[in-house]
């Protein structure tokens, strides 16, 4: 959770707190201590995203250690005093430590983000405030306030999502899987679970025995019977095993996993046909192309020629000026020529996952969506979502890509195989 929800969560706790404070007559406003109260609410709502250097609160360490080498500095220069020099040095030894600690990935959550770091945070806090103040309640009351903000960030980040889950799904279900799928991921065949997510291409099951959460495609799923009397068989499962399609042009797809579940991405993909349903278009001798959506998922495939082709309709109709060509809100597919590796490309998503193969240099970027994608081509590409996972599979030989990676997401995970 951003720092906006964890401050929001640990207010209305604290608030609820000193809310009872009052029912027993302790006024904070009166006693004097409102704002050291509010100082270490901030301070320990915020104190385990520490281990992220984006984090509001690294900020203030950033700013804090920087104003010690300031002040110190200064301080030594009028009064040569070596005490100002041990200073300087620790709080650039701070600053070295927390770059080398803190990781700017879901992944941060390291030891400040545990109970025991907790409880050393609070009773630090709580010998410190017992060297400033001589009345107990004082320091009680302070110190209580920092327990509930810190323990609340703690709860938010690891336990909140199960806790809402237990409310949320009262239906268990007994689950059949198949072998292959059972053995990858150190599973029986049959279990009982609660749906934790139900995705398009795949289910995250929480199993009640282990308590795991296990992402599950739905085409390796044989049925899940609910205990309020509901039989599923996903129907990626009965394609899978029950229907064939004489007319499918395409290959069997492979399912990619990532923090956020199973995507599905095509291993080949045809050479556009005629359709009678979809328009399709062609374009020819293009430097740059420039796609963007809005609302819409976007999955990238390959033209085994040198032509782009577009298969579908779109708000705007795409336009060409100088060799570039520009698409807006297209609703379809897009082939891009992997026979034109000088090609480069420009796709924006806002609000939708990007899938696929890429086999051209450029920027693909998502707003809000998960971005999963097969690189076929030695390329220089960034790739940024700002709420969503990243999952890049270069290709099956990793010794032989040679190409440039940016990959960044704000709050997701970043996955290269």
């Amino acid at each position: 959770m951003n720092a906006e929800g964890h401050l929001f969560v640990s207010g209305v706790l604290n608030i609820i707190f000193l809310g009872i404070l009052y029912l027993f007559g302790v006024n904070v406003f009166q006693i004097g201590i409102f704002f050291p109260i509010l100082i270490v609410f901030g301070i320990f709502s915020l104190l385990p995203d520490i281990d992220h250097p984006r984090s509001r609160i690294s900020g203030v360490f950033y700013l804090s250690m920087i104003l010690i080498i300031f002040a110190s500095g200064i301080s030594f220069l009028l009064t040569f005093n070596p005490i100002n020099i041990i200073g300087i040095l620790f709080a650039v030894g701070m600053l070295i430590l927390h770059s080398k600690y803190a990781e700017d990935s879901y992944n941060h959550r390291k030891f400040p983000h545990t109970i025991k770091f907790s409880l050393i945070a609070c009773f630090i806090l709580f010998f410190l405030l017992n060297s400033w103040y001589n009345n107990a309640s004082y320091v009680s009351i302070i110190t209580l306030v920092g327990v509930v903000s810190i323990f609340s960030h703690i709860w938010v980040d690891k336990y909140m999502y199960d806790t809402f889950l237990h409310f949320k799904n009262n239906v268990n279900y007994s689950v059949e899987i198949t072998p292959e799928i059972a053995t990858e991921k150190n599973v029986s065949t049959k279990f009982n679970a609660i749906i934790v997510r139900n995705k398009k291409w795949a289910v995250q099951f929480k199993l009640l025995d282990t308590k795991e959460n296990v992402w599950i495609p739905k085409r390796e799923i044989k049925y899940m019977k609910g205990s309020d009397g509901s039989y599923t068989q996903p129907e990626q499962y009965a394609q899978k095993y029950n229907v064939t399609n004489a007319n499918q042009t395409r290959e069997k797809p492979t399912y990619y996993y990532n923090a956020s579940g199973y995507h599905m991405v095509y291993e080949d993909t045809h050479i556009p046909q005629q359709s009678n349903r979809l328009n399709q278009f062609f374009y020819k001798n293009i430097d740059y192309i420039f796609l963007r959506n809005a609302n819409e998922d976007l999955v990238l495939n390959i033209s085994n020629d040198d032509k782009i082709y577009l298969e579908g309709d779109s708000f705007i109709s795409p336009r060409i000026n100088n060799r570039n060509l520009y698409v807006e809100m297209l609703e379809g597919n897009i082939y891009l020529p992997i026979n034109n590796p000088y090609l480069k490309i420009d796709i924006q998503v806002v609000n939708g996952d990007i899938t696929g193969n890429v086999a051209h240099s450029g920027s693909i970027r998502s707003v809000n969506g998960d971005i999963n994608l097969k690189l076929n081509a030695p390329l220089n590409l960034q790739t940024n979502t700002v709420n969503g996972d990243i999952y890049v599979n270069p290709n099956s030989n990793k010794n032989s890509f040679l190409g440039q990676l940016y990959l960044e997401t704000i709050n997701g995970d970043i996955v290269v195989t």
